[in-house]
């Protein structure tokens, strides 16, 4: 029988029972306890990082890959490198 709830007097020590964990959103390879207390496995495996693009293919969907601290003004290129912009342009709106 699974706990998913423990109590010492009045107290409440443990509560599952507003846990949302399920073994599809658990990483795999990885355990916990469900709301119920029942130990799960996880059967997640997140997307793999994308790869950029060339001049001979296409690249492939995924996620991101993290820019490094201190490139807060780069961008993300095509082929999956972060990047200054060359030139910067202002431009002025006039009301007359």
């Amino acid at each position: 029988m699974a706990v998913n709830k423990v109590m010492l007097g009045s107290e409440t020590l443990l509560d599952l029972t507003g846990d949302t964990v399920t073994r599809a959103t658990l990483l795999a390879g990885h355990t916990a306890h469900n709301a119920a207390g029942e130990q799960i496995e996880g059967e997640y495996t997140p997307p793999d990082v994308f790869t950029g693009a060339s001049a001979e293919g296409a690249g492939t969907s995924g996620l991101v890959p993290p820019p490094a601290a201190g490139d807060e003004k780069k961008y993300l290129c095509g082929d999956g490198s972060w990047a200054t912009p060359e030139a910067q342009t202002t431009i002025k709106i006039c009301r007359w």
